[in-house]
């Protein structure tokens, strides 16, 4: 596998594409709304790094974005993944964990401090490729989903 940084704009018919089958996965018809040109100014604002895992072919097998922001609170730039999702034919192999990695790792190059990565809780395995990859566990979220 081929793991790099790439512009989202270069990859953006790519990524959709992408987005949407994980979508799929996850949420059958639920209507999706992405906005890619949202995606692209944060990317040239500096606010916004997208990796790709390319097999030998130069095929998308796997992909993660990341929102770079400022925290005012602990005084340091932090990474926190926007998607994330690699082909089921690549799951289960540790290419997930090496993706994770090699984006950690050149965002904390490029001066990022802290690099955070979340997971859906009804996947049950990402927590263990998290573990592989040098991620602990620091928080649990929740989604307000009404009364």
């Amino acid at each position: 596998m081929i793991f790099a940084n790439e512009k989202f704009a270069d990859c953006s018919t790519e990524c959709a594409m992408f987005v949407t089958m994980h979508w799929e996965e996850l949420f059958g018809k639920k209507k999706f709304r992405a906005n890619w040109k949202a995606v692209e100014a944060l990317e040239k604002a500096g606010q916004f790094a997208y990796y790709t895992m390319r097999d030998d072919l130069g095929k998308l097998c796997g992909h993660v974005g990341y929102r770079i922001t400022d925290c005012p609170f602990f005084g340091c730039l932090t990474a926190t993944d926007s998607f994330f999702y690699v082909l089921p034919e690549h799951r289960g192999t540790h290419e997930i964990s090496n993706l994770l990695r090699f984006a950690a790792k050149h965002l904390q190059v490029c001066g990022i401090e802290d690099v955070f990565a979340a997971h859906l809780v009804v996947n049950n395995k990402l927590p263990a490729a998290m573990d592989r990859a040098g991620y602990s566990l620091v928080s649990k979220m929740y989604r307000y989903e009404g009364e």
